[in-house]
């Protein structure tokens, strides 16, 4: 199952004390913790079920789509 998320004011998403959509640099910030990869224009951080996109181009049209950890294993290897 995956869920995608666009930034919106009405919206909250938040992992591990992290508001996803209102912390600057939550990108780097997650790389401090948790691998990551980019791939097919994503920052996939698979070991927690999370990808962004459009993030920094547009932050305003940044989409966060949240899924099973490890979901996409085989792809990325």
């Amino acid at each position: 199952m995956e869920i995608s998320v666009i930034e919106n004011n009405g919206v909250e998403l938040c992992f591990d004390g992290y508001s996803l959509f209102q912390d600057n640099n939550i990108i780097q910030e997650l790389q401090k913790t948790y691998l990551s990869i980019i791939k097919y224009g994503f920052y996939i951080f698979d070991s927690i079920g999370i990808s962004f996109s459009g993030f920094e181009e547009k932050e305003g049209q940044r989409t966060i789509t949240v899924y099973s950890p490890h979901y996409w294993d085989a792809v990325i290897k």
